[in-house]
This record gives structure tokens, sequence and C-alpha cells, in this order.
């Protein structure tokens, strides 16, 4: 051992020796909302009643879906040749889940991630796994999703343990055997390991909405239609009184009435105190609170009568995707320590873990990448075939250009005049030691200036006190006879 360095065996801060976590047995539940109003119901608190109004039923889908509709791999720690294969098994495996008629219901292994998201309302879905020996190795061949109430927490040691409940054991519940019970939990702390979902929140906002209906179906039934009010003599019979009684019926009915005489009847038409929009600001404001506590916006589901923004929606978008890319996260280990895990100690013991992966990533906008590939085309680049069908996809080609090329450029340039040919090779015709002769008297003074020069202020008065006496005689002599040379020729070349 490495001195100074100490290894503990002993676990510190555990649930049992917590001065406020229950002292053994079933741990209670600790959701308010359970303990306040589920009378016994408990999870079908949620499953039931949450899930049966419109609007909470679309939000929680909508979340669920956003995670389900992503594919999915299982990708390999490494790329030796055991990481690959044994990836590539649990992916076979994953595929094949649930495909018999026991079943039904559970759908493949999107269907299972479909119902263990369902931690998300509850706080805990757990799930029980059945295996099959075949051949050379043992498959997962179903993974089954379990009622919430079907399992509890049992203390007996340092930390509480799942436990299934059976008809024979329904309290102090069953252990399960080794690689069989797992469970999804969402928003567990140490004081709750049973979870605690966005149930709890959402069951007050149906809840108010379900009585702001009630209240706003009353209004509508008192104020639709007028109050049929019946009038009857002194001294009128029972007889009479109940025949009076069932015209009124019958005037709520629709019916056509013939009372005695005497009697009267007339329609009362009640005053309005308020408006019925107070009750439908109501029911649209818990809807609003649904979506902010289930999607974390409301832009994509509860848009105004004024329209969308375009800026809004798509903010909306990106908290989409975070939140589904997070419920996706918590899922993925909660598979990677348990199923995933379990199908790799039992066919490959001491092989890396693969990751089961979603792909989250968003198409890119055409219209913004052909606007940005046109700036690019202007400003001289283009795309090559290959990139272009890599982008937008095949079925492009190049388009063809309707008219003929034109001429090129140099087709244009102008013959050389005669006399410039002449001007050229008599210029042409000095040789390299006749133009340094003839430039050296001009520079060299100039050369010789700089480098004696201390500074540039210097150099400046040097240059300009010996530019005068620069020796260019050489120089102009060779220019006057070119110049000659060419008057002459073009006397002669009219």
């Amino acid at each position: 051992m490495a001195a100074g360095r100490e290894v503990y065996k002993n676990r510190i801060a555990t649930y049992a020796d917590h001065p406020y976590a229950w002292s053994g047995g079933l741990i209670p539940d600790q959701d308010q909302t359970i303990l306040t109003r589920g009378r016994g119901r408990r999870y079908k608190l949620y499953l039931e009643d949450v899930k049966r109004d419109l609007h909470a039923f679309a939000v929680l889908e909508k979340r669920k879906m956003a995670v389900i509709a992503r594919p999915w791999r299982v990708e390999s720690v490494s790329q030796s040749e055991r990481d690959v294969a044994v990836a590539a098994m649990v992916e076979k495996q994953l595929k094949n889940l649930n495909m018999t008629d026991v079943y039904v219901g559970f759908a493949g292994f999107d269907g299972l991630c479909y119902n263990l998201l369902e931690a998300t309302l509850v706080g805990r879905v757990p799930a029980v796994v059945d295996w099959e020996v075949r051949g050379e190795e043992v498959v997962a061949v179903g993974v089954r999703s379990l009622d919430p109430d079907r399992v509890d927490d049992w203390l007996e040691g340092e930390f509480p343990e799942l436990r299934i409940l059976t008809n024979t054991n329904p309290v102090k519940g069953e252990i399960p055997p080794p690689r069989s019970l797992f469970a999804h939990v969402y928003g567990a702390t140490e004081l709750n390991p049973k979870g605690l979902g966005q149930g709890t929140r959402l069951w007050w906002a149906v809840f108010f909405k379900k009585n702001g209906i009630k209240f706003w179906l009353d209004y509508n039934e008192r104020f639709a239609s007028p109050l049929p009010k019946g009038t009857y003599r002194s001294g009128a019979t029972e007889e009479e009184i109940a025949t009076l009684e069932k015209a009124l019926q019958q005037i709520a009915q629709g019916y056509g009435i013939s009372i005695p005489e005497g009697m009267a009847i007339e329609l009362l038409e009640a005053k309005r105190a308020g408006s019925f929009e107070t009750h439908e600001s109501l029911c649209r404001y818990m809807d609003e609170q649904m979506s902010e506590c289930v999607l974390g916006e409301t832009g994509t589901t509860n848009q105004s009568g004024n329209g969308g923004s375009r800026a809004r929606d798509q903010v909306g978008n990106e908290v989409r995707l975070e939140i589904a890319q997070a419920d996706w996260d918590l899922l993925s280990a909660t598979l990677h320590r348990s199923l995933v895990r379990w199908i790799v100690e039992l066919n490959a013991p001491g092989a890396e873990i693969p990751q089961v992966i979603r792909d989250f990533s968003e198409p890119e906008d055409l219209l913004s990448r052909s606007e940005r590939d046109k700036n690019l085309s202007e400003t001289g680049w283009e795309l090559t075939e290959q990139e272009v069908a890599k982008v937008y996809g095949a079925g492009y080609q190049r388009k063809q250009s309707a008219t003929q090329p034109g001429p090129r450029p140099e087709q244009f340039a102008r013959r050389p005049f005669p006399d410039q040919v002449a001007l050229d090779q008599a210029i042409g015709s000095l040789t390299p030691e006749q133009l340094q002769s003839q430039i050296e008297p001009i520079v060299k003074p100039m050369i010789d200036l700089i480098m004696g020069a201390s500074s540039y202020e210097e150099l400046l008065e040097d240059l300009a006190i010996a530019y005068p006496q620069m020796d260019d005689k050489q120089l102009e002599e060779a220019l006057t006879r070119a110049i000659f040379a060419a008057e002459t020729w073009g006397r002669l070349n009219p």
C-alpha cells in the first residue's frame, strides 16, 4: 500500500444511521400528495387522475415520445475485437426483447423505455428480467415493467432493498433472485428512495382545473337558458300544485305545456354578475402550469390567439431537446448499471460495459446552409459534387449553360505594332553590364549615404544635398538614342 494512503472498507452516512430516517422495516411513502390525497390509492392518483386530463396526458406523452423517437445504438468502449463483439451481442439482445406473445404490449426496447419513462410521472417504475439459456448464450428474452405499487422498500441493513410484493407476502415482500429486478427512479433523495415524480405537482393543477370546469358548467347551465317560474293561487290543491310542477319540468325539457286556470308561468332571466371567461382563464392557466412543469415551456402547447413567435418557438424547441436528452441520460444510466451490465456479466465476464446511445442531433437547416453556400460562391468558392450530395442528397447535377462559351480574354489582346517591336528589341539589346554601368553612378551615392547615416533625419538631409550632383549622363545618353531610333522608325514606316 502506498505511503499515506488509507482504504476505507466501512461506509459512512448510511440510511440506517440517519437521525431522521425510518428505523427499520417497511419504509413509508414520502410523497405528501399521496399522503394527503391518496386515500389508499397511492400511484393510481397519478396514473388515473392526472392522465385522465387531456392536456396533462398530451404533455406527458410529448415528453416521452421526444426520447423514444430518437434512433438508438449500442456503442463499444473501444475498437478492440472483444469490445466490438460484446457491443454487437448486447445490441442484438436489446433488439429482440419482448418478441414473444407473452410480452404483448411491451413492444421491444423502445416499448421498455416508454414504460420506464413513466417514472417521470410517478417517481419509480420497477421491471423484472426474464432469462433463457440459448446454446452458449444467456439471453434476456423479455423485460416486464411492473406497477409501481408492486414493489416496496424494506430496511434491514445499512440501506433499503427493493422487494416484490406478492399475494403470499404483501407487506414485507420477497427478495428477488440476482439480476432479475431493477427500477428506474426519478427524483430520489436520501430519505426518499422511492423517488418523486412530476405527478405530485401535476395532480394539484388537474384538481383545480377539474373544479374550475365544474363551476364553468354550473355557470353555463344557470345562464344559458331562463329559469321557469310557476305561480299558483292561494288555496290550490296538492293535485294542482303537482300539475304545475310537472309543467315546469316540461318547459325545461322543451315540451309544450298546459296548466289549469288561475296558474301562471313566467321565465326569469338571471342577471350575470361576472363572465364565463373567468372560468376559461382559470382552466387555460392550469394548462400552462402543466406545460411549464412537464415541458419547461408553453410555446409549443399553449399558443395565444395572436399567433406564435419564431424566436420563442425556437427557444422552446431547444428546451424540449435539453429535457429529452436529460431524460435519456438518466434512463441510460439505469440500463447501464442493470440490464446491459447483467447481459455482459453473464456472457462475457470481465468485459467492458458498452453504452446505449440515442442520437439527439438536429438536422441541419438547409435554407441557412444554402444561403451560406451562395455567399461562398460569390467570393470564389464552390462545393464539390461529393459535398453537394452529402449535404443536399442525391439527384443533383451541375447545370449546363444555355449559351455558347464566348471568346477567351486573351483573344482580345491587341497585336503589337512594328514600332513597339523595334523599340523593345533596342532596349533588349542592352546587356546587364551596360545597364549596371549606366545606373551605378546614380544609385551608388545613395547607397553610400544610407550606409553612413546615423538617423533618418540625417539621411533625408544628405539625400536632398546629393540629389542635384548625381551623375546621370550615361543613362540620359542611352534614353536619347532610344528615342531617336523610335522617331526615325516612325518616319520611315508611316
